[in-house]
């Protein structure tokens, strides 16, 4: 009797140590089921603040530095005035540069809007293969290279090359990002800007270098290599289109033409001092390089 009473007390103790074994499993699994929930709204709400936070792709930045340019010229036209409120009112060349700003940021306001909430009127075809993006695109840079040269080149005006300023820099910058805009979403869009910043830089070195062509070989330099590239572009895009591996010879030669370019001008004459020359010299070698590779 005392050995059955013995092993009923194992017995027993043993069904005991189960139950207790399956009372904490079970509380372990309720409270796993417990933190589920949790961990599920944890990823809900990081899910949510991720699809809300805020990107600029390279088009709208484009569009976003034209407005902050035309805003640095408003600055520069008033403040030396006495202020938007209460100064005097620009006239000639100021009042000119003021219309500029002004209607740069309407049209990148507007191609702005239709690019980031209006892809479809953004991409519409108006009529043979032209959309309104390339409308946009193609007036704000020809809107910003007359403003360039008329504001840049003139002495006598605030964004004179004898004072390289505010407005002077803002002027040209609208025109950089007017460029970056073009290609209207295509892949190649980064070597099409690269090819029109090249473009734009021979033809201001072709401005600014035939007025010192009598007193410096590095001006002759600069306009035999700005007009070789001009005729080149011309060409390549109206007239004939070479195979590949010609076209890359030649856009890697013209590449060390213009790398050698700012070294021959900008430490001594003719753009030794910051301008429209001097800087057309740098700019374009780096835009050289970006086609050529």
């Amino acid at each position: 009797m005392g050995s059955s009473s013995k092993s009923k007390k194992k017995k027993s103790s043993g069904t005991r140590d189960r139950s207790s074994d399956d009372e904490e499993t079970g509380r372990a699994r309720s409270r796993s089921r417990q933190r589920e929930p949790a961990t599920t709204t944890r990823t809900t709400t990081t899910a949510t603040r991720s699809s809300r936070s805020f990107s600029v792709d390279s088009m709208q930045l484009c569009y976003f530095g034209q407005i902050f340019c035309a805003c640095v010229i408003i600055m520069a036209i008033y403040v030396p005035l006495g202020g938007l409120f209460g100064g005097g009112k620009p006239r000639g060349y100021l009042a000119y540069a003021l219309a500029v700003a002004i209607v740069a940021i309407i049209f990148a306001v507007l191609g702005l809007v239709l690019y980031s909430a209006m892809t479809d009127t953004y991409g519409r075809v108006i009529s043979n293969n032209i959309t309104v993006a390339f409308l946009i695109t193609k007036f704000l840079v020809l809107w910003w290279t007359i403003a360039a040269f008329l504001l840049t080149f003139s002495s006598g005006t605030t964004f004179s090359p004898l004072g390289t300023s505010n407005g002077y820099f803002a002027v040209w910058g609208g025109l950089m990002f007017a460029i970056g805009a073009l290609g209207d979403g295509v892949s190649s869009r980064s070597s099409m800007s690269a090819a029109m910043g090249l473009f734009t830089c021979a033809v201001v070195l072709i401005w600014a270098s035939s007025s010192r062509l009598g007193g410096s070989g590095g001006a002759l330099f600069a306009f035999i290599l700005s007009i070789v590239t001009v005729v080149i572009f011309l060409v390549f895009q109206y007239a004939y289109t070479p195979p590949q591996n010609i076209s890359t010879i030649i856009f890697y030669a013209l590449a060390v033409f213009w790398v050698i370019l700012p070294f021959v001008t900008t430490f001594k004459s003719p753009f030794r001092d910051t301008g429209n020359g001097y800087f057309a010299s740098w700019v374009g070698a780096f835009c050289a390089i970006i086609v050529a590779t």
